[in-house]
């Protein structure tokens, strides 16, 4: 009785297992090629997220950086122009000591020196924010116009025709 238990038990296990081998066999290979495209998909999208970070972070990157360029020119300069100021002060009222006239750093001087400053760090900026934008697109935003020597010289012609003309009303 026992051993004829033992033998029923395990056909039960064997049939359990391998119920339908073929049917199985089918689902494995499905399952596999579903798992294969799953993982195919995912990769694509990670790629386009790894790229997507990197592009942010790259921006991020520059316009950090062109802040600080701004911020530390913009700082040397206030400095530049103080030091500019006082040795120019003490310069004029040792020559006013000496008998001649004291400069005592007046509106013009200081207007005229933060408009150099700004034009300073305005080209700077735009030296910087040029060069980003070439990285990002890959074009010039303003292509180099290339003259042949040809209309060079005609445009040349012209201009020495016109000035003849006129000399010679």
């Amino acid at each position: 009785m026992s051993d004829i238990q033992k033998k029923e038990k395990t056909l039960r296990r064997q049939k359990r297992r391998y119920k339908r081998p073929e049917n199985k066999k089918n689902q494995i290979i499905q399952i596999n090629f579903q798992k294969q495209r799953s993982k195919r998909v995912p990769e694509d999208k990670k790629q386009k997220e790894r790229q997507h970070r990197y592009y942010h972070r790259k921006i991020k990157f520059t316009v950090i950086f062109v802040f600080l360029t701004r911020l530390m020119f913009s700082i040397l300069m206030y400095f530049f122009n103080k030091l500019y100021l006082f040795v120019f002060i003490a310069k004029s009222c040792y020559l006013k000591k000496k008998g001649g006239k004291c400069y005592g750093g007046t509106f013009f001087e200081t207007a005229q020196k933060k408009l150099a400053n700004f034009m300073i760090i305005n080209f700077f900026s735009k030296i910087l924010t040029q060069r980003f934008s070439e990285q990002k697109t890959g074009e010039r935003k303003t292509p180099k116009k290339r003259v042949k020597k040809k209309e060079k010289t005609k445009i040349c012609n012209m201009v020495f025709v016109a000035s003849n003309l006129n000399t010679s009303y």
